[in-house]
C-alpha cells in the first residue's frame, strides 16, 4: 500500500497544448496501461484512436475505446486514457485554441460558448460521422502541412464549426466565456483515489485505503467524491471495473468467469449483479449483441 500511495501525482493543469504562435497543435501520444495523471486542457482537445483499447476517464465517467473511436474533452474536464494491453493505444490528438482559430469569425461569440460549455465523452466509430470525417480531414490537413497553418485558417474554421455545430445538445451548463469548471479544488483532493482506482480495479479496494491515499475521513471522502463525481467512490470503482469487462467481452474469447475474476469480482454473481446494474443486460447478452454488430 505504501508503495502505491507513493506514485501518485495530483491533479495537473496542462497549459502546454497550444503553442503560443498557433492556433492548433497536432500530437501523437500512446497512453499505457498504467494511467500517468489526470489532467485537464485551457483549449478543446480531440483525439483520434488508431489502435489498441482501453477506458478513458472524462470528468467522472468512464468509457470504453478501440481502434477508430473519438475523444471529445472540452476545456477544465479533467481526465485520462488508460490500455488495457502491456502495448499501449495509439492516438492522434488535436488541440485547438478558439480565440484564435475563429478571432475574425462573425459568430465567434456563439462559437466559443459552444466550444466551451459542452460534455466531453467518447465517440464510437459508427457514431456521428459527420464528426467523424471532419475531425479526420483536419488531421489531415495539418499533418499535410502544419507550417502554413494560416493560409488553412478558413478551411480548419470551418470544419471545426461543423463539429461545434454537430456537438451543440451535448451542453454540460452554460459557463461564461474564458471560465473553467472548479477542478483544482475538491477535484484534486480525490484525484489519488480515482487514479488508485483505475489503476489497482483488480485488486480488493476499501474505504480506508482510498482515505489514506486523499488523507481526509470516510465521511469527508464520500461528501467530496460524490459532489465531484456524480456517485460514491465504490460506485465508481464498479463501473471500472464493468467498462473493462465490457471491452474483455467484446474483445476476448474468455470465459464470463474469468473476466469477472480478472476484473475484481469474487464470485460470478456478484459480477452478473453489478453488470445487470450497470448495462442492463447479462454479461452472455451483452456478449452476444457486440458480435451481432
Amino acid at each position: 500500500m505504501q508503495e502505491r500511495k507513493q506514485a501518485w501525482l495530483f491533479l495537473k493543469d496542462r497549459e502546454d497544448g497550444v503553442p503560443m504562435n498557433s492556433y492548433m497543435h497536432l500530437a501523437r501520444n500512446s497512453p499505457g496501461k498504467a494511467p500517468a495523471y489526470l489532467h485537464y486542457h485551457r483549449w478543446t482537445e480531440f483525439g483520434i484512436c488508431l489502435s489498441g483499447r482501453g477506458i478513458f476517464y472524462i470528468q467522472g465517467d468512464v468509457y470504453p475505446f478501440a481502434a477508430g473511436d473519438i475523444s471529445v474533452i472540452y476545456p477544465g474536464e479533467y481526465h485520462i486514457a488508460q490500455s488495457v494491453s502491456e502495448t499501449p493505444s495509439d492516438w492522434w490528438f488535436l488541440t485547438i485554441d478558439e480565440k484564435k482559430l475563429f478571432a475574425d469569425w462573425p459568430d465567434r461569440e456563439r462559437l466559443l460558448r459552444l466550444a466551451s460549455g459542452g460534455y466531453g465523452h467518447i465517440l464510437k466509430r459508427n457514431e456521428n460521422r459527420q464528426i467523424h470525417a471532419a475531425l479526420r480531414r483536419m488531421t489531415e490537413l495539418y499533418r499535410e502541412d502544419s507550417t502554413v497553418m494560416d493560409g488553412l485558417r478558413g478551411q480548419m474554421g470551418a470544419l471545426y464549426a461543423c463539429i461545434l455545430y454537430e456537438t451543440a445538445g451535448w451542453q454540460r451548463d452554460t459557463r461564461e466565456e474564458g471560465t473553467l469548471p472548479a477542478v483544482s479544488g475538491a477535484g484534486s483532493m480525490i484525484s489519488p483515489a480515482i487514479q488508485y482506482m483505475l489503476s489497482y480495479y483488480t485488486d480488493p479496494v476499501t474505504t480506508e485505503e482510498l482515505c489514506a491515499l486523499c488523507h481526509i475521513s470516510p465521511v469527508h471522502l464520500r461528501r467530496i467524491f460524490t459532489a465531484s463525481v456524480g456517485i460514491s467512490p465504490i460506485a465508481f470503482l464498479h463501473r471500472v471495473r464493468i467498462s473493462h469487462a465490457c471491452l474483455a467481452l467484446s474483445g476476448t474469447d474468455d470465459s464470463i468467469l474469468s473476466i469477472a475474476e480478472r476484473c475484481g469480482y469474487p464470485s460470478l454473481s456478484s459480477f452478473n449483479r453489478q453488470f445487470q446494474k450497470q448495462m442492463h443486460k447479462s454479461p452472455s447478452e451483452y456478449r452476444r449483441d457486440e458480435a451481432g454488430q
